[in-house]
C-alpha cells in the first residue's frame, strides 16, 4: 500500500487508499484509467475534505482554478498538469502513455497533501457537530 507522508493520521488512510488506487492502474499498466483517477479522486477528496465539490457546468481546469483558490498554498502548475492529463485522457484520441501517467500520479500526490492538510486545518477550525454556517455566525455576533 502507498504512504502519503506529511499527512495527520486521521487523514491518512484516505491518502493512502487515493494514492494506492492511482498506483494500481500503473501496475496494470492501465494509464488511461490511471490519469482519469487521478483527477476523480482530487474531486472527491476535495469534496470530503475541503466541501468543494465540481459544478455540474465546471471543466475540470475550471474546478482546479477553484481549488487553487480555496486552498492558494497548492502549486497551480500541478493542479494544470492533473487537469490537463484528464482531459487529454478523456477527450483526446491520442494514447495516454506511461509518462503522462508518470506526471499525472506525481502531480496529484503533491496536490493531494495539501488538500489533506487544508482539510485538517478547516476540520480543527470547527467545533465537533458545528457546521460551517453555524461557526460564521458565532463569528459575526462576536465582532457586533
Amino acid at each position: 500500500m502507498a504512504c502519503v507522508k506529511g499527512i495527520k493520521p486521521s487523514g491518512q488512510k484516505q491518502a493512502n487508499e487515493a494514492s494506492s488506487k492511482i498506483q494500481g492502474f500503473g501496475r496494470r499498466e492501465n494509464y488511461h484509467e490511471g490519469v482519469l483517477a487521478c483527477y476523480r479522486e482530487l474531486e472527491s477528496l476535495s469534496a470530503a475534505n475541503l466541501g468543494l465539490s465540481r459544478k455540474k457546468d465546471q471543466t475540470a481546469w475550471e474546478f482546479c482554478k477553484s481549488l487553487f483558490q480555496a486552498v492558494p498554498s497548492i502549486d497551480e502548475e500541478q493542479l494544470k498538469i492533473v487537469a490537463n492529463k484528464f482531459e487529454k485522457a478523456r477527450y483526446s484520441p491520442h494514447p495516454i502513455t506511461v509518462d503522462d501517467f508518470t506526471e499525472a500520479e506525481q502531480a496529484f500526490n503533491l496536490v493531494l497533501k495539501k488538500i489533506m492538510t487544508a482539510g485538517e486545518i478547516k476540520k480543527k477550525g470547527m467545533k465537533k457537530g458545528e457546521s460551517k454556517k453555524k461557526k460564521v455566525k458565532k463569528v459575526k455576533k462576536k465582532s457586533e
